[in-house]
């Protein structure tokens, strides 16, 4: 498993980017995984994004590459062969990295999912929690977002989490800046395993 490391600020931390309470402050190993944003119009690129290493810094991404709902892959915990996971996408610099009032903003929760091999897309026995909104515009020389992808393995199948569905009215804008990430996961019984995360930019 590829050691993957937390989100540090940049080397020319301007403004200062804050901590994370979401993840650990130590670099932790990630199940090998991949989120994929891919176009029908050729003149747009592939964006194909891994867990961020030593030798693998984090990719910097224009918003307009992320308007369709990206493709999940990821590989299975070899002790935990009939787990199911879930998949958070989240900002932690909302509105704006010198004053993330509303991190961390939810974009997309996916729960159900099935590993496979990288590069296959992960299927889904459930709906989606939240439907997936793009990342906001962002303006030339306006701050870089922290955008995270975080897969968790989901808990017991007799864990009321297993239950829980889409509430459309969590869809809306006041609803999915008002997200309490830390508890929801606390609540959920989920369990990190896998981290991508991709600077968002004009």
């Amino acid at each position: 498993m590829p050691l993957i490391h937390t989100l540090p600020p940049p080397s020319n931390a301007v403004p200062p980017y804050g901590p994370i309470d979401i993840l650990p402050t130590a670099a932790f190993d990630s199940v090998p995984m991949t989120i994929s944003y891919r176009f029908e119009n050729l003149d747009k690129p592939a964006v194909i994004l891994k867990p961020v290493t030593s030798i693998e810094p984090a990719q910097r991404v224009s918003w307009t590459l992320t308007g369709e709902k990206p493709s999940i892959s990821f590989e299975a915990e070899g002790d935990h062969p009939d787990a199911t996971y879930t998949l958070l996408m989240t900002d932690a610099d909302a509105p704006t990295a010198s004053n993330p009032k509303f991190a961390y903003w939810r974009h997309w929760i996916v729960p159900g999912l099935r590993p496979g091999a990288i590069g296959a897309n992960a299927a889904s026995n459930r709906a989606e929690l939240t439907q997936y909104v793009l990342p906001g515009k962002k303006d030339e020389g306006v701050e870089a977002h922290r955008y995270m992808f975080i897969l968790f393995r989901e808990p017991p199948v007799d864990h009321s989490y297993h239950k829980a569905k889409r509430d459309p009215a969590k869809d809306e804008f006041e609803a999915r800046r008002k997200f309490d990430a830390k508890a929801w996961i606390e609540e959920s019984g989920l369990t990190r395993v896998g981290l991508v995360w991709f600077w968002g930019t004009a």
